[in-house]
């Protein structure tokens, strides 16, 4: 992760870079002898460390940004503790229904089942398990990260209306959508960790909350975007460019 960070690539190549390839690289590997889940919590930790830096997100933004699905609203960031455990339990499955008597015979080693069956039980499975309850429980698991996300008091506002919305998450799943910085302010906005002055109270414990501008309410990001007096002209000209935007395309669709 910190070559990646190194490389002279824009910041969401480097986490493309990083989902679709480091990671699960790492983790094939990992699968084969899957270390402990101590071990597999360190390196997640420092994923997580290095995909907020390549962002510019605060340290103290949520990990339910990058877990939760692209779709729902997140970045879909593997989780690479779940990542590995359900892979060796979809491998060790392959084992006990293989046709295979050599590899039936492995299945059957001493100890085998005992590593199988904790493994489920940190998933949350039963074990004996099946293919279809392995695939099921991972969709769950992302689904428990949003709703992790969302249940945050300050940085959940909001989260519940983006779930399933490919329309409203479209520049998640397309990130050339937006410029590199426009990018990066977005995920800030998604996560209500954007530098207002509330949100910097937050985290340092100023004291000051005041509009910078129309010095009349605290400085969130709601008042910002669509309440503060001195950006009225702004959101007007916004408006325009929005639907100057959807004009051109309803033009060219005829």
């Amino acid at each position: 992760a910190a070559r990646v960070r190194r490389l002279s690539l824009k910041p969401h190549q480097k986490v493309t870079l990083l989902m679709g390839y480091v990671v699960p690289a790492f983790a094939h590997r990992l699968t084969i002898d899957p270390p402990s889940t101590n071990d597999l919590l360190r390196v997640d930790m420092q994923l997580r460390g290095a995909v907020k830096k390549i962002l510019h997100l605060h340290p103290t933004t949520t990990d339910g940004v990058l877990y939760t699905r692209k779709r729902d609203g997140g970045l879909g960031f593997p989780h690479l503790v779940q990542q590995v455990k359900i892979c060796a339990l979809r491998a060790g499955l392959q084992l006990v229904e293989s046709e295979d008597s050599l590899l039936q015979e492995l299945s059957r080693e001493a100890g085998w089942a005992d590593r199988m069956g904790e493994m489920a039980r940190q998933l949350g499975l039963p074990y004996p398990t099946t293919k279809s309850a392995i695939n099921l429980r991972k969709r769950q698991l992302k689904e428990e990260a949003r709703q992790a996300w969302e249940a945050q008091v300050s940085q959940g506002v909001g989260v519940a209306d983006f779930k399933d919305s490919p329309a409203a998450n479209y520049w998640l799943l397309n990130q050339v959508a937006l410029k590199p910085g426009q990018l990066i302010d977005a995920l800030k906005m998604r996560t209500n960790t954007f530098g207002t002055r509330v949100a910097i109270n937050r985290a340092t414990k100023t004291g000051v909350t005041e509009c910078r501008r129309c010095h009349l309410k605290p400085e969130t990001l709601g008042h910002v975007i669509g309440e503060c007096t001195a950006g009225k002209r702004a959101r007007i000209e916004r408006h325009n460019w929005v639907v100057a935007r959807v004009a051109e395309r309803l033009q060219e669709r005829g």
